[in-house]
């Protein structure tokens, strides 16, 4: 599965107030010509599950100094994939692009 995989370091959403111990992570799922996907569910090291707004946008809050595994739920239109990331930043953002099945 090939995915649109973009880091951007100080974009995104909203700075405000994270616990020390704590990241803001920001997510956005598109499809190839970059329509926000909705309700995708988004799986976060097996346990913090979310789903995408009408915007495509999913947000986190954890803990800092860790790996994180990613997983992207697919449905019936798109495929799902999996990515691990172990971002330094405080606040980060992912663009992630789904491919159809």
């Amino acid at each position: 599965t090939t995915i649109g995989f973009v880091f951007q370091a100080c974009y995104g959403p909203p700075q405000k107030y994270i616990h020390p111990d704590e990241k803001e992570i920001y997510l956005r799922l598109t499809d190839s010509e970059g329509n926000p996907l909705q309700d995708i569910e988004i799986i976060i090291n097996d346990s913090i599950r979310q789903t995408t707004t009408e915007n495509g946008q999913s947000f986190f809050y954890l803990p800092l100094g860790i790996e994180y595994k990613i997983h992207v739920a697919g449905n019936e239109l798109y495929q799902s994939f999996d990515t691990i990331s172990k971002p330094d930043e405080m606040y980060f953002s992912y663009n992630l692009q789904l491919n159809k099945k």
